[in-house]
């Protein structure tokens, strides 16, 4: 349930927020734009390893070991998310944003009515990726969760396996289950995901 409440929790938040800051990105003008939207893109280069001490201090300053959100909060910025909405973003036409001007909509509205509904299948390719990659993720909740109360399936797999006594049944059995999901998300979902993909390589 852990991992389920987690990888759920990152998806929903990281969605929203990734497309509040794709969407002027795309749609608005502003000075520094371009300067801005290579600089989202370049943390991109950056591998975790080398976060994650910097990391790690923040989140106990924060007091957040042992805690979902020491987990969660670090999770939600990616660059990736914004980057995909923006590019989906840019490939609707103007005309509907004009038009939504015109019949005096407000920027939010016309991002919370136009934009957002028009972005499913983009929104449903990040979801998956974002949830599958928080329902495999392991180094990240092994650092700062101790308590086993806390642990994420990964965790708890790695803990049945020791020099003396491996307990295969139980490795076997956990790893059978942290699979399915991820399985059913794929072909429940496959038809977005490619929609998705393609979209995204409008502009």
């Amino acid at each position: 349930l852990n991992s389920l409440f987690i990888s759920s929790t990152v998806t929903i938040v990281a969605l929203f927020f990734h497309s509040m800051a794709a969407y002027p990105l795309a749609r608005l003008k502003f000075r520094g734009k371009k300067y801005v939207s290579l600089w989202i893109l370049s943390t991109l280069l950056i591998p975790f390893p080398v976060i994650t001490i910097p990391l790690f201090i923040l989140v106990r300053s924060f007091n957040w070991l042992d805690t979902y959100q020491g987990v969660i909060v670090p999770a939600i910025p990616h660059a990736y998310g914004i980057f995909l909405f923006r590019q989906f973003f840019m490939s609707i036409p103007g005309e509907l944003e004009e038009a939504a001007t015109i019949d005096g909509c407000s920027t939010f509205i016309i991002y919370s009515r136009i934009f957002i509904p028009l972005s499913k299948p983009i929104a449903i390719t990040l979801a998956v990726g974002f949830f599958i990659a928080n329902w495999n993720n392991y180094l990240w909740p092994l650092i700062v969760n101790k308590d086993k109360q806390l642990w994420v399936l990964q965790v708890a797999i790695a803990n049945f396996v020791s020099r003396g006594d491996t307990r295969w049944d139980a490795v076997l059995s956990s790893g059978v289950i942290t699979v399915l999901p991820t399985i059913l998300l794929f072909f429940l979902l496959q038809k977005y995901l490619v929609a998705g993909i393609k979209m995204t390589g409008i502009k």
